[in-house]
């Protein structure tokens, strides 16, 4: 999973942050298509979080071309992080409370 996260300077408008999932949708147009989701911090309104999820079982993966255009979009709007998480591969499932 690619997990692209922006910290803006400023609010930023559910208008513009539809426009932006719209475009980014566009970008997804390859062979290979991630989901995409986007989420938005419960009271910071200026924190967007895009979330790539790759149907992939390899961990030699690295940063796609759809996300490097994300976060190359997203860096003049704020504090851009970009990276790559795997999940773990457990034979028993982990209980959480």
């Amino acid at each position: 999973m690619e997990i692209i996260t922006l910290r803006a300077p400023s609010n930023l408008s559910e208008d513009f942050c539809n426009d932006l999932l719209q475009q980014i949708l566009k970008v997804n147009q390859g062979a290979q298509q991630p989901i995409i989701q986007a989420f938005r911090r419960g009271h910071i309104e200026t924190d967007l979080s895009f979330h790539l999820r790759w149907c992939v079982k390899t961990k030699e993966i690295d940063k796609s071309d759809v996300g490097i255009v994300i976060a190359n979009h997203l860096k003049g709007l704020g504090l851009v992080s970009h990276s790559v998480w795997f999940e773990e591969e457990r034979d028993t499932p982990v209980e959480v409370c």
